[in-house]
């Protein structure tokens, strides 16, 4: 997909984020069919153009949307003089729509022209700039309109801007810069009536379906059936390992047939547990007990996301281990490690290196750690979250989040297994509609704060 359909793909997104991923794919087609060449072309856009993709209200938001877009692009024509100023810091600016360069330190020219990532100081004055030019054209921008210049910017200058993990961009890698800056302008806008009372979308339907939740970041969430395969051959695979387990418990999980018969059956495992309601824990663990030892935990995982849980982790604590210990403070700790009610680590033991384990989920404990350290336990409890569709809990799901991003590198651009809706707020106490955002902002600003460690900034 080029970069355009993918552009015009993430705009449609921003106003209608249910959108399934068919009908997106043939609406960026059609657009482009019909000669969109650039971003400001779709304001040109008519209804009748695309009615047969989208429903009339969804229509109208998103050729609204895109006519303010087209406005507000036209006025923030300083894409094409950031380039510039950015080799150039000394020439003249010849539009009173610019930023004001001659205002930042010397120091941010200096690292951008050599593909270096400002300081944090260096990073919140050119996000105070980019707040003010902003304001100047749209006083209360909209996410998506924050989106075309965070992800200009990154594109333009990843090395100085983007989020990183080693030369990976997480996310899109503009996470944290628009977290920055909408923050900022928030703080500006906070006696702005507006900015409190944007209209939130309210799409319900009727038709019971799973959440996108589940399946985010699996690559194998609703698997075919292998050649020569049946859902009535695999029942019966499956009724042998429930035999052997009856007879041998937990030790058969090493028997050859076992092994082979739990990768044979991935599909119909995965299919009882996509079902519709969604089967109980004790249910699954009576029809699948051997997925609920260790080791089929993570070959689980591994056949749903393509990554293999346990050594990603062992391998990320030894990358980043220290530097991470290095930027938190006890109290950081304390207030980030609270795990949920369920799925629940339980350890046991005084070192990471030697503890025993168990997971619980439901309230009950439904499997025993056979390898005494925490990252074993740790890698046991996050696929846990991916195998049995479970959303983040809200207590939790920063720390879960970043083990995600950082060690498990899962970094999907879209969608977040964080529960969607309304909670209770922290603050007042009161129901309030929760913010959507692919990244969670302070996820966000700990992958910050390592990669300013990196840089020697901390």
């Amino acid at each position: 997909m080029s970069d355009l359909q993918e552009e015009i793909k993430q705009t449609i997104l921003s106003v209608i984020s249910s959108l399934p991923e068919e009908p997106l794919n043939q609406l960026v087609e059609k657009l482009i069919g019909l000669g969109v060449e650039s971003f400001e072309d779709l304001m040109y856009v008519k209804e009748e153009d695309i009615l047969e993709f989208i429903q009339p209200i969804q229509c109208r938001k998103l050729l609204n949307a895109w006519k303010h877009h087209g406005k507000f692009a036209n006025k923030l024509i300083m894409f094409s003089i950031l380039a510039e100023q950015f080799v150039q810091p000394s020439s003249p600016l010849h539009s009173p729509q610019t930023i004001p360069w001659d205002s930042l330190p010397t120091g941010i020219q200096m690292a951008i022209a050599k593909c270096q990532r400002p300081s944090p100081a260096d990073r919140r004055q050119i996000i105070r700039v980019l707040a003010d030019e902003i304001r100047t054209h749209e006083s209360n921008p909209t996410r998506s309109q924050f989106l075309i210049v965070v992800r200009q910017i990154v594109k333009q200058y990843p090395k100085s801007f983007a989020d990183m993990i080693g030369d990976k961009q997480i996310a899109g890698g503009y996470a944290s810069l628009l977290s920055q800056l909408k923050v900022n302008i928030e703080h500006l806008n906070r006696s702005n009536t507006l900015s409190h009372h944007r209209i939130q979308s309210n799409e319900s339907g009727t038709i019971k379906k799973r959440s996108t939740t589940d399946s985010y970041g699996c690559t194998r969430w609703q698997p075919e059936l292998t050649a020569g395969e049946s859902y009535d051959s695999l029942e019966v695979k499956r009724q042998r390992m429930e035999e052997i387990f009856l007879h041998e418990g937990s030790t058969g999980a090493d028997r050859g047939e076992v092994r082979k018969l739990m990768e044979e059956t991935y599909c119909y495992q995965h299919r009882m547990i996509n079902a519709i309601p969604s089967p109980t824990i004790a249910n699954l663990k009576t029809k699948w007990p051997y997925l609920f030892i260790q080791r089929y935990m993570y070959s689980h995982f591994e056949l749903l996301t393509d990554r293999n849980v346990l050594s990603h982790l062992e391998m990320s604590f030894k990358e980043c281990g220290n530097s991470l210990l290095s930027i938190l403070k006890p109290t950081d700790i304390q207030g980030t490690l609270n795990l949920p009610g369920s799925p629940r680590l339980i350890i046991f033991g005084q070192t990471l290196s030697n503890q025993r384990w168990m997971v619980s989920i439901e309230g009950r404990v439904v499997c025993e750690g056979t390898q005494p350290s925490f990252v074993s336990g740790l890698a046991a409890v996050f696929a846990s979250y991916y195998n049995f569709n479970l959303q983040y809990q809200e207590e939790a799901a920063c720390t879960l989040e970043f083990v995600q991003r950082r060690f498990i590198d899962i970094n999907p651009e879209r969608g977040s297994k964080t529960k969607q809706g309304k909670l209770i707020s922290k603050k007042t106490g009161q129901v309030v509609q929760k913010k959507k955002s692919t990244v969670n902002p302070h996820v966000s600003s700990l992958l910050s704060k390592l990669m300013d460690f990196e840089w020697n900034f901390v």
